[in-house]
């Protein structure tokens, strides 16, 4: 894995942290926890297992994922300097590879 990709990775990972606050400290624990329990998903392992990480968001909220989808691109994006427009409204896990690819972390 290059150099690059782990820092895409832990960038991501970083704005997940981040967009979850949106629920609180123990919100944001406690999505971690039902994904670990439920899904066998670390936290860790998230930017390698977007799928699962977005259905388990998707198991949770329900027709209120896409905001939270949606918040964690938003910032993505913001990071990365890469026009949120241009990835708006994309599948989730093909919206956070366009903008790999856009910031040029291929």
């Amino acid at each position: 894995m290059t150099i690059q990709i782990k820092n895409f990775k832990a960038i991501l990972l970083n704005v997940i942290d981040e967009s979850l606050m949106i629920l609180g400290e123990s919100g944001r624990a406690t999505i971690y926890l039902y994904v670990e329990e439920k899904v066998s998903l670390k936290k860790e392992e998230i930017p390698q297992r977007l799928q699962d990480f977005a259905s388990a968001i998707q198991g949770i909220f329900g027709s209120g994922a896409p905001i939270i989808d949606g918040l964690i691109l938003k910032r993505l994006c913001e990071k990365l300097n890469v026009n949120h427009e241009s990835v708006k409204g994309k599948e989730f896990q093909a919206a956070i590879g366009e903008v790999m690819k856009r910031s040029g972390l291929k």
